[in-house]
């Protein structure tokens, strides 16, 4: 019998945001000595000692057929931003709380969402911030022109439509704007406004080295997102010392501290272009956030996320 089923509500050769955490905890755990196995929805059950189910909501119904095959074996569920942002966190009777009381621990990315999390659930919550494994040597080197690197799916949650509109509207700016990732549907305005905005680049998506990369020599990694769980890209930006421009967003202020003074409000884009002009051009602002990204590294080590699930695993078996 296996020690940890992973289960990943997405199929593996995607770059969503839960595949990627699912293969980097499989590598983590394995690299530790536990016998750890991917699971992802249409799969064959599996028996394992214990289970980690990503997403309550979307992973419900895994957590459900485990705990029927293995009634006495923990489940620990992987919160993400889809659950804990969706409607159902606040219904008593819903499949996402039901998977939640279920389950013997609940693991928060960042302590951003405490606020979202039932009070009598906290009790067994832990925040597990992700690790980023970056190629050595590999660190913050910005190039010229200035370059804000956008990462990510295009979906409606990372509000694409806001970046393009800042982009549009920032012309005269110094700074080249370079968006990485699927485009879905937004290909055809991420492609129309490279056509029209000069300074604009869509690139699609590229292999994960190049886009780090791209994200080593940018001046900045912008995210418009209007929720968000905790965005891998943001993650990798400050294990690279690479400021980032986010809204403030429950996901992202769990990611880079409240106070972290890069926030614009959401969906407010001339607060935007502010903020970007003043990374742009501002020496003193930038190094404000440089310092601030690098207050916020250790929190994201390999080390400190490996020995942190292990703990927690062992002591799910005893």
């Amino acid at each position: 019998m296996i020690d940890v089923l992973i289960h990943s509500p997405y199929p593996r050769q995607r770059s969503q945001g839960n595949a990627v955490t699912a293969k980097r905890m499989v590598n983590l755990l394995r690299d530790s000595g536990l016998a750890a196995a991917l699971h992802e929805r249409g799969d064959a059950p599996l028996k394992a000692k214990c289970l980690i189910a990503l997403n309550g909501r979307k992973g419900a119904e895994e957590i459900f057929k485990f705990l029927q095959r293995q009634p006495d074996n923990p489940v620990i569920a992987l919160l993400t931003g889809t659950d804990v942002n969706h409607p159902e966190m606040e219904q008593p009777d819903s499949i996402t709380r039901k998977a939640l009381e279920l389950s013997t621990a609940i693991v928060s990315l960042h302590d951003g969402f405490a606020h979202r999390i039932p009070k009598h659930l906290l009790e067994k919550t832990e925040v597990i911030y992700p690790s980023v494994m970056l190629p050595d040597p590999l660190d913050h080197s910005p190039s010229k022109p200035p370059k804000v690197i956008i990462a990510g799916n295009f979906r409606a949650e990372k509000n694409p439509s806001l970046m393009m509109k800042a982009v549009r509207e920032m012309k005269e700016s110094p700074l080249h704007f370079h968006a990485y990732g699927q485009g879905g549907d937004y290909q055809r305005d991420l492609e129309r406004t490279a056509a029209e905005c000069p300074h604009f680049y869509f690139h699609g998506v590229k292999e994960h080295d190049v886009l780090l990369g791209e994200m080593q020599a940018a001046h900045v990694l912008l995210n418009t997102s209007t929720q968000e769980g905790g965005a891998n890209a943001i993650c990798e930006a400050i294990a690279l010392g690479l400021p980032v421009v986010p809204s403030r967003i429950a996901g992202n202020m769990g990611m880079l501290g409240e106070n972290y003074a890069g926030f614009f409000p959401v969906e407010e884009v001339t607060k935007l272009i502010e903020i970007l002009g003043r990374a742009a051009k501002n020496h003193d602002f930038y190094q404000l956030l440089k310092e601030q990204i690098a207050t916020r590294a250790p929190l994201f080590s390999h080390q400190r996320e490996t020995e942190q699930w292990v703990n927690l695993i062992h002591r799910m078996l005893k």
